[in-house]
């Protein structure tokens, strides 16, 4: 399965993944699903990292776009169920 990450779920994962929830962390951890990011997110790890408060190396960085491609994003934030036909992984 594909997921979109929330720049905050990929914070959580890299600096402190005791804050993911545990159907979160099954899915980031499960071989099978590929995980991505929205260019969205690109420009606020650039503007974390470059404040000193983020280190994601260009590996982790992945680019899509969850309402066109119909991808899961995974999310604490609950300002994502505002948009009709996303689907929320939390």
């Amino acid at each position: 399965m594909r997921l979109l990450l929330d720049t905050a779920t990929l914070i959580y994962a890299v600096e402190a993944p005791e804050k993911l929830s545990k159907r979160a962390s099954a899915a980031l951890r499960n071989p099978g699903n590929v995980l991505e990011l929205s260019t969205i997110s690109l420009s606020e790890i650039a503007i974390k990292q470059s404040l000193g408060k983020l280190k994601v190396t260009a590996a982790i960085v992945r680019h899509a776009q969850a309402l066109s491609e119909k991808i899961s994003v995974v999310t604490p934030d609950e300002k994502f169920r505002l948009y009709g036909g996303l689907k929320i992984t939390w």
